[in-house]
């Protein structure tokens, strides 16, 4: 069963709204070509689209508690892309504002599932993609820290163990830990003695759990360990 999220909903709604804003500023139809490298190779459009549809489907998931017959819309237009984009944020954010966070809901984490799952998932989400946003505009802005420390919480536990569980990814030899030189230390794969550690700010590990373009981190330990981590597929 997973632990409810140190952060809290006011202050990860509040850092999601920011980053919805954001990127709804940043949606123009000349800037939609702008490709993110790391994405699957997608253009900025579509990461947009992409992060539109999850705030749909988590609306509609948290409201009736579970996935089935999500509402399918068309795709819009580059010209309403970014009304479009806000109008599916607004929505989200009333939601999660209103929603009994105890209540039994669908996840894709481990059982129970409960509705607060969905405040951290799609804070973190949502600033993953601004950051791609961001970076494809040559327009970086930090990511909070407070974000920075739910997304290793995330990955810690409830990401790397479900894509093990799943067959996506084969288990580390041993634990790897994440120390972040501004918060604490996460490991990944277990809870015994880590055979490597990355060392960095909060922001950059969680860039690099992502597979994004990050700042300086510093790696010790055993080879073999830290090869596993770099071929591993740590999130979906």
């Amino acid at each position: 069963m997973m632990d409810r999220p140190a952060i809290d909903r006011s202050e990860s709604n509040r850092l999601l709204a920011t980053d919805c804003e954001t990127i709804a500023a940043l949606i123009e139809p000349a800037a939609l070509t702008a490709p993110v490298d790391y994405c699957d190779g997608w253009p900025l459009g579509e990461v947009v689209r992409h992060l539109g549809e999850v705030h749909r489907f988590v609306t509609h998931v948290v409201r009736s508690g579970g996935p089935d017959d999500a509402p399918e819309e068309e795709s819009p237009t580059d010209d309403a892309l970014a009304s479009w984009f806000a109008q599916g944020a607004a929505a989200l954010l009333e939601t999660l504002d209103a929603a009994d966070l105890d209540a039994d809901c669908w996840t894709f984490g481990f059982r129970p599932g409960k509705a607060w799952f969905w405040v951290r998932r799609m804070a973190i989400e949502t600033v993953i993609h601004r950051f791609d946003v961001e970076h494809a505009l040559a327009a970086t802005t930090p990511i909070p820290l407070d974000l920075a420390i739910a997304g290793l919480e995330e990955v810690s536990d409830v990401f790397f163990d479900r894509q093990v569980a799943l067959d996506r990814t084969p288990p580390l030899p041993t634990p790897i830990a994440l120390a972040a030189s501004d918060a604490g230390t996460y490991l990944l794969g277990g809870t015994g003695p880590p055979g490597a550690t990355i060392n960095g700010s909060a922001a950059d590990l969680l860039l690099s759990v992502w597979r994004r373009p990050h700042g300086p981190i510093q790696r010790t330990g055993d080879p073999t360990v830290l090869a596993a981590y770099d071929s591993a597929a740590l999130v979906p």
